[in-house]
């Protein structure tokens, strides 16, 4: 990641990964880096650079946000209260920015899952790499790659302990991208 940051002369990454359950539910998914994600800014650019992939790749919008409680923990934790108010503010501002069909999960990701939600975006990246590993290390599921977002050239990467599967997977991603990066151009 350090080699893309100085090859495009940036401060921040923007990845947004492809997961598929173990019953074979593909969704885009972001934060996954452990220092991604971490603001407000970086979350709203995630879901802009997500939905604009989406829509390049003419799949679906729908946007899953995720936050560190139910709406009934408010007031058990000033972390929970903060992390339930920013999935509210991103909810809220993502409608009017990128898609009506943004909805605050809260913390039950299965249910965004549930209702087909085609990006699903997490508190933070900590809790981005969590689920990720949870899902595709102890669940069953499978990882595609993460697409970097926001440069000129296509590349998808791949977790450092992916399975096989991750890297043919994400072949497969990083071509589909490109070839609708012709149609499209850049995000």
């Amino acid at each position: 990641m350090r080699a893309v940051r100085v090859a495009y002369g940036i401060d921040e990454l923007y990845r947004i990964g492809l997961l598929e359950t173990f019953n074979g539910k593909d969704f885009f998914f972001a934060p996954v880096g452990i220092d991604e994600g971490a603001t407000i800014t970086q979350k709203l650019r995630l879901i802009s650079e997500g939905c604009s992939l989406l829509r390049a790749l003419g799949a679906p919008v729908k946007v899953g946000i995720l936050s560190g409680g139910r709406r009934e923990d408010l007031g058990r934790s000033e972390s929970v209260d903060k992390s339930i108010a920013e999935g509210e503010l991103i909810t809220s501002i993502a409608r009017e920015t990128e898609t009506p069909d943004v909805t605050h999960y809260y913390i039950l990701i299965e249910n965004a899952l549930r209702s087909d939600a085609s990006l699903i975006i997490a508190p933070d990246g900590v809790s981005g790499n969590l689920i990720y590993r949870t899902l595709v290390h102890l669940g069953g599921g499978r990882s595609h790659g993460a697409v970097y977002c926001g440069l000129k050239d296509v590349i998808v990467d791949t977790s450092r302990a992916a399975p096989v599967g991750e890297y043919t997977g994400a072949i497969a991603l990083a071509a589909a991208v490109a070839q609708a990066s012709k149609f499209t151009g850049p995000s």
